[in-house]
């Protein structure tokens, strides 16, 4: 035997397809919004309260069949950065708002409370590339054949937080018919956040570990514009879109709370993981039309654009993006004088498909560890998202 990180460890050329391939997944996921505002009897005034979740999603890759002696491969090519996760922001809102009459504008600001997740589950070993076997006995707990033991193990994180931000916005009537709006959420926090949680870790001859961890990510902050024009009275036009900062993202790094400390600088010399994100800020506009039927029944279509966000340099299948138009059609119904209305839209997300050259993902090592980042996640990136919108109003 040798000492551990100093023997022979690879991927057998026999097994190469356990670490290439197709990874596939096919989800459903609810996203519920629901609020109440009143103006409790204040005129020009009004207040709403709102749940919501306007970051985050969940996914879980399909099963494939197993790679020669390797059980691991059975969640997929991809696993390395992805087997199955979550991640997400839940608001609560408290929001006010005063029209200020003899200037047609209106001024509001909210208070959100944000529970932040992240759950992710993915293949591990210690040196953290995708290495399927070592020769080191005492690296792995399983023998695959002779003189190889399996290297590959799992890593399981899951965190929260619980952080405060802050929204205000404006919205100016210049004509009797044309509304311009502004508005300013603020990133979760004011800055980055720490998730804190447990971790499961099964590596190599080791015995499953549970500790205490932490996790460092930084959402972004958002702005948000749009006008309508209401040329005749069955008809409007809209204009609206957002600025995302997503450049504030550079990295979620993990740490072990249970054999060492939980502060940021460990990121450079002992973390549990750290994925480089280093996104860029993203940009949407869309345009958007409604035509009244009769005055109870509304046709809606838009059409809009929204940029990538993910350099190649770290685009995995944890969390993938490309450029991306969408398609809107829907329709609202009112009913009982008004007091209860339906609506429905469907929209669907046409991305554009990604090719990542594997130099551009050259291997990153920690600063001071000199530990890896993680497998390179060169390949050809393909998602469809189709979203359908419900929604039921009621007012008393």
């Amino acid at each position: 035997p040798c000492a551990r990180g100093m023997c022979e460890a690879g991927t057998p050329e026999a097994d190469i397809a356990a670490n290439a391939g197709e990874g596939t997944l096919n989800n459903f996921l609810a996203s519920p919004f629901i609020g109440v505002a009143s103006d409790f009897g204040l005129k020009n005034a009004s207040f709403g309260l709102s749940l919501y979740a306007p970051f985050g999603g969940s996914s879980t890759y399909d099963k494939v069949d197993q790679v020669g002696s390797h059980p691991g491969s059975v969640d997929g090519a991809q696993r390395w950065w992805a087997i199955e996760g979550t991640i997400k922001s839940v608001y609560i809102t408290a929001a006010a708002a005063y029209r200020i009459p003899q200037y047609n504008l209106s001024l509001g600001i909210g208070l959100n409370i944000v529970k932040n997740e992240v759950f992710t589950s993915r293949a591990k070993t210690f040196s953290n590339d995708d290495d399927l076997i070592t020769r080191d006995p005492y690296g792995s707990r399983y023998q695959v054949s002779e003189g190889q033991y399996l290297k590959e193990g799992r890593a399981i994180i899951d965190v929260a937080s619980t952080e405060i931000a802050l929204g205000a916005g404006a919205i100016w009537q210049p004509k009797k018919n044309v509304w311009l709006g502004l508005s300013y959420q603020s990133s979760p926090g004011f800055g980055e956040n720490k998730l804190e949680g447990k971790a499961r870790l099964i590596l190599g001859a080791e015995p499953e570990q549970n500790p205490n961890a932490v996790l460092y990510q930084h959402l972004p902050d958002v702005w948000q514009f749009g006008g309508r024009w209401r040329p005749q009275s069955d008809v409007e036009l809209r204009l609206f879109g957002n600025y995302v900062r997503w450049s504030v993202f550079k990295d979620q790094c993990a740490l072990n709370v249970d054999t060492g400390s939980d502060e940021r600088a460990n990121c450079d010399t002992g973390p549990l993981f750290v994925a480089p994100r280093n996104w860029t800020d993203g940009w949407s506009a869309r345009t958007g039309a409604s035509y009244w039927f009769k005055p109870s029944v509304e046709g809606v279509f838009g059409l809009g654009y929204d940029t990538n966000s993910v350099p190649d340099a770290t685009l995995e299948p944890a969390l993938v993006d490309m450029d991306k138009a969408t398609v809107s059609l829907g329709a609202r119904f009112v009913l009982m004088d008004s007091a209860l209305a339906f609506a429905t839209t469907f929209t669907q997300v046409i991305y554009f498909e990604r090719e990542i050259d594997a130099a551009s993902q050259e291997p990153v090592l920690v600063k001071e560890s000199g530990a890896r980042l993680g497998p390179n996640a060169a390949g050809t990136f393909e998602q469809s998202v189709s979203v359908l919108n419900l929604n039921v109003e009621y007012s008393f």
